[in-house]
């Protein structure tokens, strides 16, 4: 979009993106119909898209507001600790903050402004083991007002834990192969169950062929103890006194976010649904999200009435296996 405010500007960019997603569609379309043609007939006679009732909703804009001075001095402290060994060779303290506004507007009548902050504090630290090995060790905290986030106490007492876990690992064994039961940390559990169950529950998935669709078949039947009630609730914004940044109002597909019962007493109930419907699940349950430049996936905030509130973000490189024994 132009920068400035030109009327003119402004709509002959929209234009012109239109008319090319509007041609791409068409080509697509095409493909669709002659894939029908060739193909044995499909399982899913559902629709490709879902009918859904406009929403309008104009929220304030938000904007940064930190105090840049103070965070670097407080950067600098969190890495100061990791000069003092070493052994690890590279460590980082980084703030970053985020302002994001989207509006929406569509042909059904939606017309939404959203507008949401997120502050994140990322530490990081490297060492390498006497036999070459790297050995990273991360941690992150966000929230979604400078004061949300952890203290310095709290910050440096993370740091001291990941100095000592570093050390460990530097003097650990290499694990042997093993197969077996394991016993998963807090935090690994999250991502295990997120990874094995969240990704599985998504709708479009069920519509997939190459997609592993474990609980296609399975609504109204048990799949887990009784005592197992899982729901995903964006719209909760906080929980156990943490910000949860998978909160938000409405999907990328402009569909007002809700809870959703997935398993209620070990009965499966639910998928995540976007607007692309599935047999006997027609519509958007609010669970349409995306990252810029990709296509709708599903948001997975979680509340496990079994477990502990799930962490809000973890950093991704946290769930490398470590494969030495500590």
């Amino acid at each position: 979009m132009p920068v400035d405010d030109d009327a003119d500007s402004i709509a002959a960019t929209l234009w012109y993106h239109t008319d090319k997603a509007y041609k791409n569609a068409v080509e697509d379309l095409t493909k669709v119909r002659t894939n029908v043609r060739v193909k044995v007939e499909q399982e899913d006679q559902s629709h490709d898209f879902s009918r859904e009732e406009p929403s309008r909703f104009v929220g304030d804009v938000v904007d940064v507001d930190a105090d840049l001075e103070d965070w670097e001095a407080r950067v600098r402290r969190y890495t100061a600790p990791f000069a003092q060994h070493g052994e690890i060779y590279r460590a980082t303290a980084k703030l970053s903050a985020t302002a994001t506004t989207r509006w929406l507007l569509n042909s059904e009548g939606t017309a939404l402004r959203t507008s949401e902050l997120l502050y994140r504090l990322s530490l990081s630290a490297m060492t390498k083991a006497d036999d070459g090995m790297e050995l990273p060790r991360y941690e992150s905290f966000t929230a979604f007002t400078p004061d949300g986030l952890p203290g310095d106490a709290e910050v440096l007492a993370r740091v001291r834990g990941m100095i000592e876990d570093l050390e460990a690992l530097r003097k650990a064994p290499i694990v042997d192969p093993y197969t077996g039961p394991a016993i998963l940390s807090g935090r690994a559990a999250g991502v295990f169950f997120h990874e094995v169950f969240g990704h599985r529950i998504e709708g479009h998935r069920q519509k997939r062929e190459s997609e592993g669709q474990t609980f296609k078949n399975k609504v109204g039947e048990s799949i887990l103890p009784e005592n197992f009630t899982i729901h995903f609730d964006p719209s909760m914004r906080r929980a156990a006194g943490v910000d949860l940044a998978g909160h938000y109002l409405y999907d990328n597909e402009g569909v007002k976010a809700r809870r959703v019962p997935v398993v209620e007493h070990g009965v499966f109930r639910n998928f995540l649904m976007s607007r692309t419907p599935i047999d006997d699940f027609p519509a958007s349950n609010g669970h349409g999200r995306r990252q810029p430049g990709f296509a709708r996936r599903f948001s997975q905030q979680h509340d496990h009435h079994a477990h502990s509130p799930v962490r809000p973000v973890h950093d991704p490189t946290d769930q490398r296996v470590r494969c030495r024994r500590q």
